[in-house]
């Protein structure tokens, strides 16, 4: 078994790349979120209803589809049967919300783009699925902001998916695109390094909170660069 880094791995002070989460770090929206803050009674109920229906009666199938085993159709079409709405409306509301996801803090693109200036790679990395790519990311035009959206769908593995030799199916294409080192390399989430199985890649696993905001380690970055 390898040696765990994660207390001896000394933080990185000039990072090539640094990888940030999506949902919960770069982002606090969820699916249909315009509908929960909606004025009108029956779409914050309509929130719950579909919600209700993806994340509790088929809790099951959120990590097929973030592995790319199901279209978000697929799923629309399970919570359309699970609570009687119409699919296109159940979809329509689905992709508006895709569309109006927002950053933890307005200040977020300045940032990126400031350690982008400063020759830093700066890539989304998140257990996700089809909907990021096909509405997120251009109608937040993602893709002119960050260098590079590792997205596992797309990849069909996960953060934390390592192959019989101990690689990581996730990050190994983007490590071998930029030529760089794990060892080089930041991480950036709102979760927990399961195992420290990002760690013991050698990356600098930083878990940001209520305490330490992800605007807050990217300002510490760019202080330290």
């Amino acid at each position: 078994m390898r040696k765990s880094l994660k207390n001896t791995k000394s933080k990185i002070n000039n990072p090539q790349a640094v990888l940030i989460d999506w949902n919960g770090t770069l982002s606090p929206t969820n699916f249909w979120s315009h509908l929960e803050k909606s004025e009108k009674k029956s779409q914050r109920g309509f929130f719950k209803l579909w919600t209700d229906s993806l994340f509790i009666n088929h809790k099951d199938k959120i990590v097929p589809w973030m592995r790319g085993e199901f279209t978000s159709e697929d799923i629309i079409s399970l919570v359309s049967k699970d609570t009687n709405t119409g699919f296109n409306t159940i979809l329509r509301e689905f992709v508006i919300g895709c569309k109006l996801m927002e950053y933890s803090s307005p200040n977020i693109p300045k940032l990126v783009k400031d350690l982008r200036d400063k020759k830093v790679i700066v890539t989304i990395a998140t257990n996700n699925m089809d909907c990021l790519t096909r509405w997120t990311v251009p109608f937040m035009k993602l893709d002119s902001l960050f260098d590079e959206i590792l997205n596992s769908y797309y990849l069909k593995a996960l953060k934390h998916d390592l192959d019989v030799k101990g690689k990581a199916l996730f990050f190994k294409d983007f490590f071998c695109k930029y030529a760089i080192e794990p060892s080089n390399c930041i991480f950036i989430d709102d979760g927990e390094d399961k195992m420290n199985v990002i760690s013991n890649l050698g990356i600098d696993f930083r878990k940001i909170g209520a305490d330490k905001t992800l605007e807050q380690e990217l300002r510490k970055i760019l202080t330290n660069l």
